[in-house]
């Protein structure tokens, strides 16, 4: 998860950000989206908000 958590820190997310993801795991070339979503919230951090639509 290391690796992931780092590329989403380059990509501009700061901790404690609202961040909006709308968008298919396979499209992301993600394979485990569970790996995704611990990822983005060690970023996002306590204050964070991960917003996801079903």
């Amino acid at each position: 998860m290391g690796n992931l958590t780092e590329q989403i820190r380059e990509a501009g997310v700061p901790r404690g950000d609202t961040v909006l993801v709308h968008s298919s795991f396979k499209s992301l070339g993600i394979r485990d989206p569970e790996e995704f979503l611990l990822a983005m919230l060690e970023v996002l951090g306590e204050y964070g908000t991960l917003l996801m639509p079903g």
